[in-house]
């Protein structure tokens, strides 16, 4: 498994191994460079070990428990401090309570990234228990401590419980990242796997991005408020092409789509340009001020451009309200931090790392893009009869005193050409 899923960061609950004596971590890990660090287990209960790669992932401190390990540290390409921390949650409501009090002051004493995985032996919701008791009072506090930290629990695909034993079932495994590691990696992919060996499964969460290609084309409201769009707009006036009016009116909105994104990309840059020398501008005025009082004419460029400065950001803030989707009474909250989380958010909510086709999972986007052109395709064909062409009309069969003609077309063609409607919604 982690030679398939290019493994750089495990954890492992329940070693039950007091020390790294007899943990072979070559074995386990391979030949590449690794770092390891353990919690004894107490008896035959608990244990917990946390193995990286050196290449990925820089170790700087860790933080001991009997039931969590905190690996602090930087991974290769993000500079923001990871806390990377490995939990084994006892059984008694008391004590699991006691953990959660303990965690939610270590993340308030250690800034920077935080994911937590591991064994939590506590569910959120009464679906994530079949055949066995679930507890509400330990749920409640479970999910408390979620909100309290400020977590997220990533979507689990693959299997829907992560422990059994007999026919009980539980999900009690699980990722929980703060925001700022969803921002850092959006599209991250939770699956669970099949457990031979345990009576619970192993969960991976893989962060890279996929390229699925182009991006669908998107319409943003505050272009409607711009003086010059309308322009832009009658470009349609440049199309002649005669023909099929569905094959027509494609083109012209195909047309229409690469001169909005042409204008949009010129604008932006303009406005990026426009941004930088107002605040070169001001800034200069500033340090003016420091030495003299400034003239009528040197406050006038001051206040204008710090009015445009604020029409451009009110612009950016509606692109934005619009990908998150969040609508509030008047255009809502100034608050972009809040609405950037919501598309995160959304983003991972949204994502399909994969596929699962025959019991086999295919992650390749050109492969999952086939089975879901494969999936429509199948849903949307219609069947129709082989036809041999007989005569203008087609076959004639011969029914009592009249005739049936058969026409290989379908039938709503026999009340004319087909007719487009096109439906605008402005979202």
């Amino acid at each position: 498994m982690k030679e398939e899923e290019s493994i750089s960061f495990m954890d492992l609950q329940e070693t039950f191994l007091k020390d790294l004596d007899d943990f072979q971590g070559s074995k386990l890990w391979g030949t590449s460079a690794f770092g390891v660090d353990w919690v004894s287990s107490s008896g035959r209960s608990g244990g917990l070990n946390s193995v990286w790669d050196c290449g990925c992932f820089q170790m700087q401190n860790t933080i001991k428990d009997p039931n969590f390990l905190l690996i602090q540290g930087t991974v290769k390409g993000n500079n923001s401090l990871c806390n990377f921390l490995n939990v084994y949650a006892p059984q008694g409501r008391r004590k699991k309570r006691e953990l959660w009090e303990k965690i939610l002051l270590l993340i308030a004493s250690n800034p920077g990234i935080w994911l937590l995985m591991g064994d939590f032996n506590a569910v959120r919701w009464p679906n994530e228990r079949r055949n066995s008791r679930f507890d509400a009072l330990e749920a409640r506090d479970f999910n408390d401590f979620i909100f309290e930290a400020g977590l997220r629990e990533h979507i689990m695909k693959g299997f829907s419980f992560t422990f059994k034993r007999g026919d009980k079932l539980s999900k009690i495994d699980r990722f929980l990242a703060c925001q700022e590691f969803i921002n850092s990696w959006p599209e991250a992919e939770v699956r669970s796997h099949l457990g031979l060996l345990s009576d619970q499964s192993p969960i991976t969460m893989i962060c890279r991005n996929v390229n699925f290609g182009p991006r669908p084309f998107r319409f943003f409201n505050s272009w409607l408020d711009r003086p010059d769009f309308e322009d832009v707009i009658k470009a349609y006036n440049k199309f002649n092409e005669v023909g099929d009016p569905d094959i027509v009116l494609t083109k012209k909105l195909k047309l229409i789509k690469v001169e909005i994104r042409s204008w949009w990309k010129i604008k932006k840059e303009e406005e990026r340009a426009e941004s930088d020398k107002i605040l070169e501008e001001i800034h200069k005025l500033e340090e003016t001020m420091q030495s003299r009082e400034l003239n009528e004419e040197e406050w006038w460029v001051k206040i204008e451009g710090k009015k445009r400065l604020l029409e451009i950001e009110d612009i950016c803030k509606k692109d934005i309200r619009q990908k998150s989707r969040i609508k509030w009474a008047l255009e809502g909250d100034e608050n972009t931090a809040f609405f950037h989380s919501c598309i995160n958010i959304r983003k991972l909510r949204n994502y399909i790392p994969g596929v699962e086709v025959n019991g086999k999972w295919i992650s390749k986007p050109k492969l999952i893009k086939n089975e879901v052109f494969q999936f429509f395709k199948r849903r949307f064909q219609e069947s129709l009869p082989h036809f041999e062409p007989n005569g203008v009309f087609g076959e004639m069969e011969k029914l009592g005193s009249g005739y049936f003609f058969q026409f290989p077309v379908p039938r709503f063609w026999l009340m004319g050409p087909p007719r487009l409607s096109l439906n605008v919604l402005k979202a």
